[in-house]
């Protein structure tokens, strides 16, 4: 059984979503679909959802019989000693009320060892701007997920907004790099053939590289496409990672562009930079025009 929510999405997703589900209240789909479909259709929710909110749970071979995806919600799916929940995040306007008397010793002494820890609540982080995560870009033979296959792989581990590490390598395949991939990336079937490594191997370092942390990219889906697809293929978990899109936050906040390809927008805010097409220094540039949105979203109104 799976189950979707949706919340403020554009209603041609919503009357796409009946091909596979019932719609049984305004945004609630319910239906049997196979894990296949139901991947597929995450993406392709994610894709087209916008700005909107999404949140799907569905049966799993756990301790639970569940487990869940959340897209664009304050709400994170977080692990508590094996057991998967859902985090509220505290309203940045709540007050947290003073405590009356009559708490035990052991919450008192609770909350003096947090004092002397060190430990404070933490601050509300808006979803759509974290500050601590992973930027990630694929190098591909073609667009498609079903046909082409991924060259490179490169990430950049983010802790409050500085760069801590970096992840690349170069993925083998089975099949000749096509001379318009070749001459956009540089990346050549002799560079390939010499330093590349199992499509296996590289996915599995990822997910330890990543851990936990939002994954950060341009037209994200994309990326992500690729990498469940290749996850099927080898018949290994998929990656679950939230993630934040930059296309739609540079659609919000950059104004006068002809278009939003990613070369377009990182012309228009920085015009004497070069800027080579490889999946490091992808990362690198998505990581600059995330700070750039940042410092547009908090220019006074």
């Amino acid at each position: 059984m799976t189950i979707i929510t949706l919340t403020s999405t554009p209603i041609s997703l919503r009357g796409d979503l009946t091909k596979w589900l019932f719609e049984i209240s305004t945004g609630v789909y319910v239906g049997n679909i196979s894990a296949r479909v139901r991947d597929e259709l995450w993406d392709r929710i994610c894709l087209y959802c916008k700005e909107g909110q999404v949140t799907m749970v569905y049966n799993a071979k756990n301790e639970q019989r569940l487990a869940f995806r959340v897209h664009n919600t304050n709400w994170e799916l977080t692990d508590y000693d094996g057991i998967k929940l859902m985090k509220k995040p505290l309203n940045p306007n709540e007050q947290i009320p003073k405590l009356k008397p009559g708490f035990s010793k052991a919450y008192q002494n609770h909350q003096i060892h947090n004092q002397r820890n060190g430990k404070t609540q933490k601050k509300y982080q808006d979803p759509n701007f974290p500050t601590t995560y992973v930027v990630l870009d694929l190098e591909t033979t073609g667009l498609s997920k079903e046909t082409d296959q991924i060259l490179e792989l490169g990430a950049l581990k983010i802790v409050e907004l500085e760069m801590k590490e970096q992840y690349t390598s170069f993925i083998k395949i089975d099949s000749v790099i096509p001379d318009s991939i070749q001459n956009l990336t540089g990346i050549t079937n002799k560079m390939v053939a010499a330093n590349g490594r199992s499509l296996e191997c590289v996915l599995e370092e990822f997910k330890q590289f990543a851990g936990d942390l939002t994954i950060l990219g341009y037209n994200i889906p994309f990326d992500y496409g690729f990498l469940q697809m290749a996850s099927r293929r080898l018949n290994i978990d998929p990656i679950k990672n939230r993630y934040v899109d930059l296309l739609p936050l540079c659609k919000r906040f950059i104004q006068n562009v002809p278009d939003y390809k990613f070369q377009t927008i990182l012309d228009h805010l920085f015009p004497n930079q070069k800027h080579i097409h490889r999946s490091l220094e992808d990362c690198l540039a998505m990581h600059q025009v995330y700070m750039q949105l940042i410092k547009i979203r908090d220019l006074p109104k």
